[in-house]
């Protein structure tokens, strides 16, 4: 793939991207607002899980346990957290 190709996939992708969050900020469907909330979800688990899996090596790895699994733990679920707020704060009401 050359230079070219990559630039031009790249701005397809930001066009997508455009039309995508016009037809959001339009009157959205309400199918379209249950995926939003359903990938809400969906991000706040898998970055819990991922603090908690994390914090489980580095417990592992460094022999620090539990403080590894409960550092990592809180950080994903307020990052998780975080994420899912500025989502809800695009979402059109």
């Amino acid at each position: 793939m050359s230079v070219l190709d990559c630039g031009t996939l790249l701005a397809y992708h930001r066009q997508d991207l455009a039309a995508f969050q016009d037809s959001m900020s339009d009157n959205p469907s309400p199918q379209k607002v249950n995926f939003l909330l359903i990938g809400a979800g969906s991000i706040f688990t898998s970055m819990v899980v991922a603090g908690f899996l994390v914090g489980y090596w580095i417990d592992s790895f460094f022999d620090t346990q539990p403080w590894g699994l409960m550092v990592c733990g809180i950080m994903g679920f307020i990052g998780g957290g975080r994420k899912v707020y500025d989502i809800l704060m695009k979402m059109p009401s």
